[in-house]
C-alpha cells in the first residue's frame, strides 16, 4: 500500500454542525433567518462555500453569495472543530493503517495515508 486518501468532511469526522454554525453566522450577517444542522446538511452541504451560502441565502440574495462565502470562511477558519468529532472506528482505521505502514516499511519511508477537505483531481488542481 503506497497511498490511501480520504475526505475529511462526513467521511472520518462528522463536520456538519461546525458548517453549519459557520452558515448561521453569514446567514444572519445578510438579515437570513438561521437553519437547522439538519436542514443544511440535507438539503445544501457539498459544492463549496459559494454555492452552500447561495442556497442558503434565499431568493433574491444569490447576488451575495460571493460575499456571504467569504465572511463563511473566514468564520469555519477561526471555529474549524468546535464541534466537528471523528466517526466511531475513524481513530482505530488510521491507527491500524499506521501499524500497517509500520510493519512494511520500518523505516517510515513509502506509503501514507492522508484526509484533506479539498476535491482534487488526480493532477493535483483543486475542483
Amino acid at each position: 500500500m503506497r497511498l490511501v486518501v480520504f475526505d475529511l468532511y462526513g467521511t472520518l469526522a462528522d463536520t456538519f454542525e461546525d458548517i453549519a454554525q459557520a452558515t448561521n453566522h453569514a446567514l444572519m450577517a445578510f438579515g437570513c433567518p438561521t437553519m437547522t444542522t439538519e436542514a443544511i446538511k440535507q438539503r445544501h452541504v457539498g459544492r463549496g462555500a459559494r454555492n452552500l451560502m447561495a442556497r442558503t441565502l434565499g431568493a433574491g440574495k444569490e447576488a451575495f453569495a460571493d460575499a456571504a462565502a467569504v465572511l463563511w470562511r473566514e468564520y469555519y477558519e477561526s471555529h474549524p472543530t468546535d464541534h466537528t468529532r471523528f466517526y466511531p472506528g475513524a481513530v482505530e482505521l488510521l491507527e491500524w493503517l499506521r501499524a500497517r505502514r509500520a510493519d512494511r516499511d520500518p523505516q517510515q519511508q513509502g506509503g501514507r495515508a492522508d484526509a484533506t477537505n479539498h476535491k482534487r483531481d488526480w493532477s493535483g488542481r483543486a475542483r
